[in-house]
């Protein structure tokens, strides 16, 4: 489906409709063992937000969410 490493990155960034993502890992799906690309990146001038895609590189299955960057427990 994707010819090289950038065209599969290219295609998240897209779908996420932001400029850049940052490539977190490559790994094989549990269930299916189809090849997974995982990236994300922080929104700027916001605080604690983060932007998270993962595709697959086999079906193109694209999957975006926004979500906190770190969780902090504060428990003792």
């Amino acid at each position: 489906m994707f010819t090289s490493m950038d065209n599969a990155l290219n295609h998240l960034i897209e779908a996420a409709n932001v400029n850049t993502l940052c490539t977190s890992r490559i790994y094989l799906h549990d269930k299916n063992g189809h090849i997974m690309l995982e990236a994300w990146a922080e929104y700027e001038n916001e605080e604690n937000s983060c932007i998270q895609g993962l595709i697959d590189l086999i079906s193109g299955e694209t999957k975006v969410v926004d979500s906190p960057c770190m969780i902090i427990d504060f428990s003792p």
